[in-house]
């Protein structure tokens, strides 16, 4: 086919359909049309809400004036002490037909990375898109780029992971969830052992609190201060943002709380989901520095007791100590990645000192962990 035949430009309402279809058969492996769920989401986040930009648009790949390839931009504000930058957040990049047309997906990512944001952030690369954006210029985040997992219940875990695979084995629940009961708590600063899976109990007066969306954010904005580089939402954005996080039906519910000392004090703040007898997603946590490894602990012992069978997460550079030593698999299913123009703007993700993953990109959005049915 010619460039003549194609083009990218820049998505508009009525490409929804075509876009909802595309995803619905690429991203979500169906064989029906999308919904009305899913058309409705994609043009509020893509096209009228509040972290669409004109300036910033998603892109679409046309051939023969049909809609054939797409990539998802939102923009956040980031800033420091002194100014402020624009962020492409690039999401959701998909081709019909990769085989009819191989340079699509390339071609959409060149265009989006030219656009005018001081830089391209996102933490849901795979492989392939992963070497296309090294080829551009992107630069991997490592410590920001693995899942890891701690594993709270290991028998319901073990029958939950078997039974995906060969549904029959789910009957062995109640037997699991027995063995699970024989395991007790071991005392705090009891050493770990791979054989003791059951979380040691949190420091003493040390608790998980909920909080309210008001509070949660205040938190956030706290706890952020150390990093040199940190979002800036209007209200307006924190209200889209707590709408799509409460909408993530395959994580379960939506969990807003603070790790507080017996006085109250916060040392951490986190927004996670919880399903009993699932594995629990830790979204984000934030913690004053110091204070990682007693956040973590609280939050396994949390989850352990509301019957989670597991607690997983993405990494970051300032939870990676905290993580040692706390029996966690990790694994790199997808990655993180920065691209600017601005050199120094990279160097400070790669060294930690930017907040990153999470509330910044593009984890917090229905996109990640909902089903649009």
């Amino acid at each position: 086919m010619s460039d003549q035949a194609t083009r990218i430009r820049p998505i508009e309402a009525r490409d929804i359909d075509a876009v909802a279809d595309l995803f619905a058969s690429i991203m979500l492996a169906w064989s029906k049309p999308a919904t009305n769920d899913l058309r409705q989401f994609l043009r509020q986040h893509f096209i009228d809400g509040p972290f669409a930009d004109p300036a910033l648009p998603s892109l679409v790949f046309e051939q023969d004036n049909a809609v054939e390839g797409f990539i998802g931009v939102t923009a956040q504000d980031l800033a420091t002490s002194d100014r402020s930058y624009k962020a492409a957040i690039a999401c959701a990049l998909m081709v019909r037909d990769h085989a009819a047309n191989p340079l699509a997906g390339a071609r959409l990512l060149r265009a989006m990375l030219a656009g005018t944001q001081d830089l391209t952030l996102t933490e849901t690369a795979g492989d392939e898109t992963l070497g296309m954006l090294r080829s551009q210029g992107g630069v991997p985040l490592p410590q920001h780029s693995m899942t890891w997992l701690r594993v709270l219940h290991p028998a319901r875990f073990a029958v939950d992971f078997a039974a995906k695979r060969l549904p029959p084995l789910g009957i062995t629940k109640p037997l699991a969830r027995f063995v699970d009961s024989r395991k007790r708590q071991p005392a705090p600063g009891a050493p770990l052992k791979w054989s003791r899976w059951v979380p040691t109990a949190p420091q003493k007066g040390i608790s998980v609190q909920p909080i309210s969306p008001t509070d949660f954010f205040d938190l956030t904005a706290d706890l952020t201060q150390p990093y040199d580089i940190r979002p800036h939402w209007s209200d307006a954005g924190r209200a889209a943002m707590l709408a799509e996080m409460q909408s993530k039906r395959l994580h379960g519910d939506l969990q807003l709380a603070k790790v507080a000392t017996a006085s109250g004090r916060p040392l951490a703040v986190a927004a996670y989901y919880l399903t009993r007898e699932k594995s629990a997603h830790l979204l984000q946590l934030l913690a004053r520095p110091g204070q990682e490894g007693i956040a973590l602990d609280a939050l396994f012992a949390e989850a352990h007791e509301r019957d989670a069978i597991a607690l997983q997460g993405r990494t970051d550079p300032r939870l990676m100590n905290a993580l040692l030593g706390r029996r966690v698999f990790m694994v790199n299913e997808s990655s993180s990645v920065v691209h600017s123009r601005n050199a120094e703007l990279v160097d400070t993700f790669v060294s930690g000192r930017a907040l990153m993953n999470g509330l910044v990109g593009e984890r917090w959005s229905r996109l990640v962990g909902d089903r649009f049915d």
